[in-house]
């Protein structure tokens, strides 16, 4: 409502029939989620968390429990929407929480992804790279509250999903440049993973699933290739690529791997987002059929796939699309990209990524060999555009 009353005054009544329009359709999706929610236990079980608000000192102390080790410092940054208001607030364990007002409206921002994001994504990314600069008040603060180096777990709210905050400008640079970044729809979803990750017991083995429509054979030689690059990390290691990988394999062969991969298509449906699926030889696999699964068990999934990490954010900030069917289902970690991603640029990332976090020298977490791999390609001058660099994003236990 906020976005219409922002468009209404500036004149524009094609953007008001629009939102008009998809306000319509919000309310019809949240009518279908609390439906899907009665029908899929699971799914109740995820959303039933503690609505986001604000950080709290025992949430904090139980999400890093034992305590961070010296020289890992970890802040923990939450946006908040109250009426049109945009708030920050930001917490370290053992601190005293910082709060704050951003100058952004939560209309404003909304009207930024709609004219920069939506249709013009790429001309915005690629081509005009400094129109992100509007935003960046969004994470100013982070200059006085954050150390550099220091891990930055993000939750944001509403329509802020939809942002690369990581790519937003601090003090002349991207912040990921600055800074390690993990997201979490909320500390109560990133805890889950946490103390899951802290128990799992699987072998060290990676499952690769590429090009199950048969229409990209390049993945699935990359697919081929990374198997070689992480067959070090344990036996077992296996690769499936093109009409292979049908939902009964795919579902056979995620299970009881540290790390799993799939590199092919993916749909969000932004006014169903149960129905957001990836694409299989045989059909599709939907993210209310992941919410079903069990034993979902890997360290980290990986989604190198258009969309992959869109989500339908409705009231109280309860998350539907693929990543939290995965982690609900047990997964600890995805891996997934904001836009659809340029096949040249995604493919050197990833290849930098693991051979990062396989590698036993580098002694990186998640969140580092993220930041290491993107860096990497951002140094690349035909890939410095964030439309290259900045579509990845790591949600869940960043260890």
């Amino acid at each position: 409502s906020e976005a219409i009353n922002f468009y209404r005054k500036r004149g524009d009544e094609d953007q008001v029939k629009i939102h008009e329009k998809g306000l319509t359709n919000e309310q019809e999706t949240r009518k279908k989620i609390r439906t899907t929610i009665k029908e899929i236990p699971q799914y109740e079980n995820y959303v039933s968390f503690p609505e986001k608000g604000i950080i709290n000192h025992e949430k904090i102390q139980q999400l890093f429990r034992p305590e961070p080790k010296a020289g890992h410092k970890i802040l923990c940054c939450d946006w908040f929407v109250e009426q049109d208001r945009i708030w920050l607030i930001a917490k370290r364990s053992g601190k005293q929480a910082k709060m704050v007002q951003l100058p952004l409206k939560a209309s404003e921002v909304q009207a930024f992804i709609n004219d920069k994001l939506t249709d013009y994504f790429r001309d915005t990314l690629l081509t005009h790279p400094e129109e992100l600069d509007a935003m960046k008040a969004l994470i100013a603060p982070l200059a006085e509250w954050s150390e550099p180096e220091e891990l930055l777990i993000f939750s944001p709210t509403k329509s802020l999903h939809a942002l690369p905050l990581h790519a937003l400008d601090l003090n002349g640079e991207p912040l990921l440049v600055r800074n390690p970044i993990a997201y979490a729809y909320s500390l109560s979803i990133m805890q889950q993973c946490i103390v899951r990750r802290r128990t799992m017991h699987q072998s060290a083995s990676v499952a690769l699933f590429g090009d199950p429509t048969d229409d990209r054979p390049e993945a699935a030689a990359f697919v081929y290739e990374l198997a070689r690059q992480v067959s070090s990390q344990g036996k077992g290691t296996i690769a499936i690529t093109g009409h292979v990988v049908t939902k009964e394999v795919f579902l056979n062969n995620i299970k009881g791997h540290r790390i799993v991969h799939f590199q092919g298509h993916a749909k969000y449906e932004p006014h169903e987002p149960m129905n957001s699926y990836l694409a299989l030889a045989d059909g599709k696999i939907t993210a209310s059929e992941i919410f079903n699964q069990r034993e979902l068990s890997a360290e980290l999934l990986t989604l190198i796939a258009c969309e992959s990490a869109a989500s339908e954010i409705a009231s109280g900030d309860e998350p539907s699309g693929l990543i939290p069917a995965f982690l609900s289902s047990g997964m600890c970690a995805v891996l997934a990209t904001l836009w659809p991603v340029n096949r040249f640029s995604a493919t050197e990332f990833i290849r930098q990524f693991y051979a990062t976090l396989t590698n036993a020298e580098t002694v990186m977490n998640k969140a580092q060999a993220l930041r290491a791999a993107a860096l990497a390609i951002r140094s690349q001058g035909e890939f410095a555009a964030p439309y290259h660099w900045a579509p990845f994003v790591l949600h869940g236990a960043w260890q």
